[in-house]
């Protein structure tokens, strides 16, 4: 009852114009899953329910623009006080996310897949220090989660830790960046909720995923290391990033794209040994603990 009338009644008038997203499938119109059942039951926990009508999603899609609105106008008010103390033009914003969320696309919900709708997030950087032609720019570049904080260190004259596998990206901001990232490896390692451990790697011209089997679920800590140590997955994806962007045809299974197949599960490989460091247990691992659950 106390809640602002933005979030009571603002785009109520309009729920029956908002677009659900094209892959959108109700759960009473799936006929052939979007991941096969014995990869991912598709079961997900009450909080997804929203995605298996269209009235639901709907309902859930007005939220979103009162919610997003509602952050539009707080990160407004944090720019003015910044402003009203002087502070703005000495202060670097950072707008983004920890995941994002799938609206029904493929009939799915939830955050955990490594669908285009989860797995990206917004990243918005306001720099006073560009440019002004710099300012408001899009850039194309992969960016990762991971460079934020080699981001904030060299904005504010700190060294980035050798630890840090990220990047600072100053330098494709102010458009001096030379070679980047052509890639990342990508991953779901959590095994509650039904779903299976996933690995991945994203390009700009192609995605792979591959899916482990549920029955060989294990601890976390030796989940990490398990592709590494020869446990082969059950299932994978393939999809052309630039003619499907919505990952609508999964080109894994066809003789045509075996080569491409090839080359990105061999770069999946690499790259979850260059994530982990190797097959060994994370350093931070106490083995005892370890030893007393085998």
């Amino acid at each position: 009852p106390g809640d602002p009338d933005l979030y009571k009644t603002t785009y109520r008038d309009q729920i029956y114009q908002m677009p659900l997203p094209e892959t959108y499938i109700a759960k009473a119109e799936i006929k052939t899953p979007k991941i096969p059942k014995h990869v991912y039951s598709a079961v997900t926990i009450p909080s997804y329910d929203y995605v298996q009508t269209p009235e639901a999603l709907r309902e859930r899609i007005v939220r979103t623009c009162q919610t997003v609105t509602g952050v539009d106008r707080l990160v407004g008010a944090l720019v003015a006080e910044l402003k009203a103390q002087g502070l703005y033009e000495n202060t670097l914003i950072v707008f983004t996310s920890d995941h994002g969320l799938l609206f029904g696309e493929h009939g799915l919900g939830g955050k955990v897949l490594l669908y285009e709708d989860a797995l990206r997030v917004p990243l918005i950087i306001v720099d006073p220090r560009l440019p002004a032609a710099r300012r408001g720019t899009v850039v194309d570049e992969l960016a990762l989660s991971i460079d934020i904080a080699p981001t904030i260190l060299e904005a504010a004259g700190a060294p980035t830790p050798q630890e840090m596998q990220g990047k600072s990206l100053t330098p494709i901001m102010r458009q001096e960046a030379g070679a980047w990232r052509d890639d990342f490896f990508c991953e779901n390692m959590f095994m509650g909720q039904f779903y299976p451990r996933i690995e991945g790697v994203r390009s700009k011209t192609y995605k792979y995923m591959r899916y482990f089997d549920k029955k060989k679920d294990k601890l976390h800590i030796q989940a990490l290391t398990a592709s590494i140590k020869g446990e082969e997955p059950i299932y994978e994806e393939l999809y052309d990033m630039k003619a499907d962007p919505r990952e609508t045809r999964n080109l894994a299974e066809l003789p045509s794209h075996a080569e491409i197949l090839a080359q990105y599960q061999a770069r999946c490989q690499e790259l979850v040994v260059n994530a982990k460091g190797g097959d060994d247990y994370p350093k931070t691992h106490r083995m005892t603990h370890m030893r007393g659950r085998r």
